[in-house]
């Protein structure tokens, strides 16, 4: 991941060339106001109520090279940051899922990460090998997320059971609240690795085509004279990497 922030940084540096306009617009607005999860690590989350993660990285890399500055808005779930987006009150969201219903009101950049989606069950779970076996059983989502709609989509058909946070997911299944949990790799893997989480073992096959390979993109407000223009968002990412 490291290696891919240098490389995105260098991607960047050489492609940014704004316009007059554009220059122009930030000098009248230096700062936008950027959502920050408080629990979703390693790419989006808070430590000691600051800002921390990758995605956090890339766009304070980003702010730099066009000469912005970044307010940060934490404190909330993702439920009422996302309230707080459409009624115009942040500007970015810095890591977020695409899904249909989003793309009527946000404007997604090109992905900057793509992960493959894993399903977590108990140790002693032999029931389940696969999506394919949760017929009846119980899983895990967090409320909001967008995997989480996703999840509720999959057949056959499955209870959910709501929690709070990816690690609450994950403490369900090792108390045996739930059967299952799914969510992305790298943050799994970073909460196994930071957290004693005892009874749990990884099926790796997610065969659900929403869940396969979950990419990361960042959300403009798509009102915003800047952020909504096509030829902006190049500048952001500007190109497939």
């Amino acid at each position: 991941m490291l290696c891919f922030f240098f490389f995105f940084a260098a991607t960047v540096e050489a492609s940014l060339n704004l316009t007059k306009e554009e220059r122009a617009w930030i000098k009248e607005n230096p700062q936008l106001i950027v959502a920050n999860e408080m629990g979703w690590p390693p790419f989006d989350y808070t430590e000691n109520a600051k800002p921390a993660g990758y995605s956090i990285d890339v766009i304070r890399l980003i702010a730099d090279k066009m000469g912005l500055q970044m307010k940060f808005i934490n404190g909330y779930t993702r439920k009422k940051l996302l309230r707080k987006f459409k009624a115009g009150e942040i500007d970015i969201l810095p890591a977020i899922f695409i899904n249909n219903e989003q793309r009527k009101t946000i404007s997604f950049s090109k992905s900057y990460y793509a992960q493959p989606s894993i399903m977590v069950v108990h140790k002693n779970n032999k029931d389940i090998a696969s999506i394919k076996n949760l017929t009846n059983k119980r899983v895990a989502g967090v409320k909001g997320y967008s995997i989480s709609e996703a999840i509720k989509k999959i057949k056959p058909t499955f209870t959910m059971v709501e929690v709070s946070s990816i690690l609450d997911g994950l403490k369900s299944v090792s108390l045996g609240y739930a059967d299952a949990f799914i969510d992305s790799i790298g943050i799994i893997s970073h909460l196994l690795d930071n957290n004693y989480i005892p009874n749990l073992k990884i099926i790796h096959q997610v065969e659900y085509p929403e869940l396969a390979n979950s990419a990361l993109h960042m959300g403009m407000y798509p009102l915003n004279p800047l952020l909504e223009k096509e030829q902006l968002l190049k500048y952001f990412f500007p190109s497939q990497i």
